[in-house]
């Protein structure tokens, strides 16, 4: 429309800065439709401590007004976590010292025309277990789905792959391999069963 829709101070007492020289480059929504971007859902991001958890932000943000890798954030951390956000929109989460359990961090997302959304991620940080048992991969004290998965990962690796971990290799034959993945489904199950 090309019209200007945006509040005007009608009581002489606005004190934000006026561009008098016409140099302003700041987009302005002329239409007066744009939205606030939405943000969430979230899953809870889980991580053991001393360690980090990350969540890509573009994964949970939608704004229909514009891409979604032009949105500004921010984190506020609500106690035992740190909130750091990358230039790529990586939100790194870090336990303070000796904190476990769980809390909360509120993400901000600001799209180019400074209409917001938010959003509260819950964050669970797990102990970890000094002394794992066979096939608890990722030391949180059980043998699980996310124990699986770590496995799956590093299937085909051996003494010769750059980075080895041989908690993964079960049968100690120097290379992880279906006879581990095999293995560790026994050890699954007998978890499960112990119960």
């Amino acid at each position: 429309t090309g019209t200007n829709t945006a509040p005007v101070d009608t009581t002489g007492t606005n004190t934000a800065p006026v561009d008098t020289t016409g140099t302003n480059t700041a987009p302005v929504d002329t239409t007066g439709t744009n939205t606030a971007p939405v943000v969430g859902p979230f899953t809870v991001l889980s991580f053991l401590s001393g360690t980090e958890g990350r969540l890509t932000l573009d994964n949970v943000v939608d704004d229909d007004d514009e891409p979604v890798d032009g949105i500004l954030w921010a984190a506020e951390a609500f106690g035992g976590v740190s909130a750091v956000i990358d230039d790529v929109r990586r939100l790194t989460v870090t336990a303070t010292e000796d904190f476990t359990g769980t809390t909360t961090i509120r993400l901000t997302a600001t799209d180019i025309f400074g209409a917001r959304g938010s959003g509260t991620l819950v964050v669970e940080v797990r102990a970890q277990v000094d002394s794992p048992m066979a096939g608890d991969f990722d030391r949180s004290g059980g043998v699980d789905l996310d124990d699986f998965f770590a496995l799956v990962d590093e299937l085909g690796n051996s003494v010769f792959t750059p980075g080895f971990d041989a908690s993964f290799d079960l049968n100690d034959d120097g290379r992880i391999t279906f006879d581990d993945f095999f293995l560790f489904l026994d050890i699954y199950e007998a978890r499960r069963l112990d119960r």
